[in-house]
Order: C-alpha cells, then sequence, then structure tokens
C-alpha cells in the first residue's frame, strides 16, 4: 500500500488512492497498530468525504483497539449516514454503546440487528448483556435463549455467560437449555458439562438430572 502511495509515476489515479488508503488502515488495524490505523482512515476520507468503510475503519480501531468509545460511536454514525443497511455496522454501534455501559442505547441497536439478523448469535448476546446491564433479567434471559438455540456451544464458551449466571438468582436453568440444544446437537460430552454446571448451582436439580 505504501510502495502505492509513493509511487513517484503516479501509475495509479489519485481520485482513486482512497482504496489504497483504506486498504492501509485495515492493514495496521490487523497488525495491532490502531492509531497508525486511525491516521490512514483519516487520509482515505480527505479524497472521498463520503468513504463508509474509512468511517467503519475508525470505528473499529477506536472501539477495539483504542478503547475510545465516543469517537467509534461518532464514526460508525457517521458510516450508517453515508451507506444504509449495514447491519455488521449497526451491531459494531451497538457495541460500543455495550462497551460504554449505555444499556439503553445498546439495547435499541441490538434490536435493529437481532431483527434483520435473526439467525445470529452475537447480537443476540449482546442483547442480553444491555438487558442485564440494565438490570431486566427477564428480557436478558429471554435474548440468551434466543442465542443458546442458534449457538450453545458458543454462548457457554463466553465467560461473561458464567459470570452473568453466577451473579444472578434464577439464572441457573439456562445451563439445562445449553445442555438440551447441545444434545440435540448431537454434542453429548458438552452437554454432560452443561448439565455438570447446572448441579454445581443446584444439586438434585430435576432438568439436570433428567438431561444426563
Amino acid at each position: 500500500f505504501k510502495a502505492v502511495l509513493g509511487d513517484k509515476e503516479k501509475r495509479y489515479p489519485e481520485a482513486e488512492q482512497w482504496r489504497v488508503w483504506n486498504g492501509l488502515g485495515w492493514a495496521h488495524y490487523y497488525k495491532g497498530q490502531h492509531k497508525e490505523a486511525v491516521g490512514a482512515f483519516q487520509e482515505a476520507l480527505k479524497p472521498k468525504k463520503d468513504n463508509a468503510e474509512a468511517w467503519k475503519g475508525i470505528g473499529y480501531a477506536s472501539l477495539y483497539g483504542l478503547k475510545q468509545y465516543d469517537e467509534a460511536i461518532a464514526a460508525f454514525k457517521q458510516s450508517l449516514g453515508m451507506q444504509a443497511q449495514q447491519v455488521d455496522v449497526q451491531g459494531l454501534l451497538a457495541a460500543a454503546y455495550l462497551a460504554k455501559k449505555e444499556w439503553g442505547a445498546a439495547i435499541a441497536e441490538y434490536r435493529k440487528v437481532t431483527a434483520a439478523t435473526p439467525g445470529l448469535a452475537d447480537p443476540w448476546i449482546g442483547l442480553a448483556k444491555a438487558h442485564a446491564g440494565k438490570g431486566e433479567d427477564k428480557e436478558a434471559q429471554a435474548a440468551y435463549r434466543k442465542a443458546i438455540q442458534i449457538a450453545p456451544a458458543y454462548v457457554m464458551a463466553d465467560p461473561e455467560f458464567a459470570k452473568l449466571i453466577e451473579s444472578r438468582r434464577g439464572w441457573e436453568g439456562l445451563y439445562a437449555q445449553v445442555g438440551d440444544a447441545l444434545a440435540v446437537a448431537g454434542k453429548p460430552t458438552e452437554a454432560v458439562t452443561a448439565y455438570m454446571k447446572l448441579l454445581d448451582r443446584v444439586p438434585d436439580a430435576p432438568a439436570a438430572r433428567k438431561g444426563l
């Protein structure tokens, strides 16, 4: 990318160099160079103000690399304003609100994403965490059940899932639902693990005994 940008013979059209800056931005991002990524994406915006991909990249680097949530939220909103129906960016905006603990805003955005892509587990998990953060346990558990139906092993592998169950009363039954879903999916070993976690919390739990 740098070679193209530094080409003195200018064999690459200047009007298209924003694409190269975009590529350099993502290269920096995936190399863990988040400040440099933001800088490259900002350069990509100079020749093309409506560069939705560059705003998305700035949001990515700000959210996951620099932990600058306000900047991430602003960048994702810019990207969405320039290119509609970016469900992935809508999810990233929701994640930024979640990271900032703006529960209501996160819930609103995650609802948009789950409506558009109901078969993906991540948005349901995010929605569950946002509801939990807001103290809405019933809604949080309902969202987790949706995620469990889609990807039970993925839900189970998330450390925050166990932490939430440990910190709240009445959430133990989610382990049984994970176990049931894993059993149906033909993963008996993983199902047993889920049932045993329920028994650790509630000895002789009927749902766990039945599942085992």
